[in-house]
Protein backbone atom coordinates (compact mmCIF):
# COMPACT_ATOMS: atom_id res chain seq x y z
CA UNK A 1 0.00 0.00 0.00
CA UNK A 2 1.18 3.36 -0.76
CA UNK A 3 -1.49 5.62 0.87
CA UNK A 4 -3.76 4.80 3.26
CA UNK A 5 -6.39 7.32 5.13
CA UNK A 6 -8.88 7.39 7.47
CA UNK A 7 -11.91 9.05 7.83
CA UNK A 8 -12.79 11.55 10.07
CA UNK A 9 -15.48 9.64 12.05
CA UNK A 10 -12.96 6.85 12.05
CA UNK A 11 -15.58 4.41 10.42
CA UNK A 12 -13.31 3.85 7.06
CA UNK A 13 -9.58 3.01 5.96
CA UNK A 14 -8.67 3.82 2.43
CA UNK A 15 -5.60 2.20 0.69
CA UNK A 16 -3.90 2.45 -2.24
CA UNK A 17 -1.53 0.59 -3.83
CA UNK A 18 0.94 0.22 -6.83
CA UNK A 19 -1.57 -1.62 -9.36
CA UNK A 20 -3.98 1.83 -9.12
CA UNK A 21 -6.64 0.13 -6.76
CA UNK A 22 -7.76 1.93 -4.00
CA UNK A 23 -9.53 -0.22 -1.13
CA UNK A 24 -12.08 1.01 1.64
CA UNK A 25 -11.97 -0.86 4.92
CA UNK A 26 -14.58 -0.87 7.83
CA UNK A 27 -12.46 -0.18 10.60
CA UNK A 28 -15.56 -1.91 13.36
CA UNK A 29 -15.46 -5.07 11.32
CA UNK A 30 -11.52 -5.01 9.82
CA UNK A 31 -13.47 -6.27 6.09
CA UNK A 32 -12.90 -5.00 2.75
CA UNK A 33 -16.52 -3.34 1.75
CA UNK A 34 -15.22 -1.71 -1.54
CA UNK A 35 -12.81 -1.47 -4.24
CA UNK A 36 -12.28 1.40 -5.96
CA UNK A 37 -10.57 1.73 -10.16
CA UNK A 38 -10.01 4.68 -11.63
CA UNK A 39 -12.63 3.76 -15.39
CA UNK A 40 -9.25 4.51 -16.90
CA UNK A 41 -5.77 3.06 -16.58
CA UNK A 42 -3.75 4.41 -13.59
CA UNK A 43 -0.23 3.50 -15.11
CA UNK A 44 1.96 4.75 -11.73
CA UNK A 45 -0.49 3.79 -9.19
CA UNK A 46 -2.37 5.64 -6.60
CA UNK A 47 0.46 7.61 -4.39
CA UNK A 48 -2.12 9.25 -2.31
CA UNK A 49 -6.03 9.38 -0.51
CA UNK A 50 -7.88 11.80 1.70
CA UNK A 51 -11.16 12.27 2.59
CA UNK A 52 -13.06 15.63 2.50
CA UNK A 53 -13.91 16.53 6.53
CA UNK A 54 -17.35 15.38 6.33
CA UNK A 55 -17.10 11.79 5.00
CA UNK A 56 -18.16 12.18 2.11
CA UNK A 57 -15.78 12.84 -0.90
CA UNK A 58 -12.38 10.26 -0.96
CA UNK A 59 -9.72 11.93 -3.39
CA UNK A 60 -7.20 9.99 -4.56
CA UNK A 61 -4.09 11.03 -6.40
CA UNK A 62 -1.90 9.06 -9.11
CA UNK A 63 1.67 9.50 -10.17
CA UNK A 64 0.67 11.34 -12.56
CA UNK A 65 -1.22 14.22 -11.27
CA UNK A 66 -4.21 13.21 -11.85
CA UNK A 67 -7.27 13.41 -8.94
CA UNK A 68 -10.28 11.69 -9.32
CA UNK A 69 -12.95 12.25 -6.65
CA UNK A 70 -15.37 9.72 -5.54
CA UNK A 71 -19.29 10.18 -3.54
CA UNK A 72 -18.02 7.89 -0.42
CA UNK A 73 -21.12 8.61 1.39
CA UNK A 74 -22.97 4.82 0.19
CA UNK A 75 -20.16 1.70 2.07
CA UNK A 76 -20.82 -0.49 -0.48
CA UNK A 77 -20.86 1.38 -3.52
CA UNK A 78 -19.39 4.98 -3.91
CA UNK A 79 -19.26 6.80 -7.33
CA UNK A 80 -17.17 7.86 -9.70
CA UNK A 81 -17.65 11.33 -9.05
CA UNK A 82 -14.76 13.34 -11.72
CA UNK A 83 -11.24 13.50 -12.44
CA UNK A 84 -8.97 16.47 -12.64
CA UNK A 85 -6.18 16.63 -14.23
CA UNK A 86 -2.63 18.41 -12.50
CA UNK A 87 -3.19 21.22 -15.02
CA UNK A 88 -6.43 21.78 -13.54
CA UNK A 89 -5.60 21.56 -10.09
CA UNK A 90 -1.44 22.80 -9.20
CA UNK A 91 -0.54 21.04 -6.66
CA UNK A 92 3.40 19.88 -5.48
CA UNK A 93 3.37 16.23 -7.60
CA UNK A 94 1.72 13.12 -5.44
CA UNK A 95 -0.59 15.76 -3.27
CA UNK A 96 -3.98 15.71 -2.64
CA UNK A 97 -4.73 18.83 -1.33
CA UNK A 98 -8.62 19.12 0.49
CA UNK A 99 -9.97 22.62 1.00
Amino acid sequence: MNAIAFSPDGTLLAAGDNNGSTYLFDVATRRLVSTLSYPGSRKNGVTSVAFSPDGKTLAVGDGLGGTDLWHATALSHPTHARHVDDDVLPRPPSSVWLW
